[in-house]
């Protein structure tokens, strides 16, 4: 073997362990589904009422978490990394879960408001071990501020869908923000 060819063996070995490294997963496909399935959800809370906002969270809200964990599965295997997967999966699905028991249990014990402001807290907690898990805290800041926001327009009176529509709106804005700032990079 030639000096020039195990130099270059060396600079693929390096690249490999720094792609496999840092977190391959981008918390923007999630960001930006989710706020559209909220987006969704509000719109459905305004037309039809609480069940019809429920059904669609179980339906949307399960498509949208296995799509995104598909664009996730894709997004690893083409950078060429692996590993993570399966325990962000299990974290995702066990936040979703949550949720939405979360939110069922806050709206018969309390309020309507509450049954919108439980998951929201959620969804800020989850996204702050999701953005711990993936070393990039900067979305979750982003969502947590998002989630502010609708949790001071419920606690201010407003209807529980224009508060999930603010928060989908804010998730949708977090994601293509997250978007941008990968892009700069």
């Amino acid at each position: 073997m030639t000096s020039d060819r195990a130099s270059e063996l060396l600079a693929d070995v390096s690249r490999l362990r720094a792609r496999t490294r840092r977190s391959v997963a981008s918390p923007a496909p999630a960001a930006i589904a989710f706020g559209a399935t909220t987006v969704l959800a509000a719109i459905v809370l305004a037309l039809f009422g609480s069940r019809a906002f429920a059904v669609t969270w179980i339906v949307a809200g399960t498509a949208t978490l296995l799509g995104v964990g598909r664009a996730y599965r894709r997004q690893g295997h083409r950078r060429g990394a692996t590993g993570r997967g399966r325990r962000a999966m299990i974290w995702s699905w066990g936040l979703f879960v949550l949720c939405f028991v979360i939110a069922l249990a806050a709206a018969s014990i309390g309020s309507r408001v509450s049954g919108v402001v439980a998951p929201i807290v959620f969804v800020i907690l989850g996204y702050a071990g999701l953005g711990a898990f993936s070393r990039r805290i900067g979305p979750a800041a982003a969502v947590a501020a998002a989630g502010l926001v609708a949790i001071a327009l419920a606690l201010a009176g407003a209807t529980p869908w224009l508060v999930e529509l603010v928060f989908g709106a804010g998730l949708i804005a977090s994601g293509l923000g997250s978007v941008l700032g990968e892009r700069s990079r």
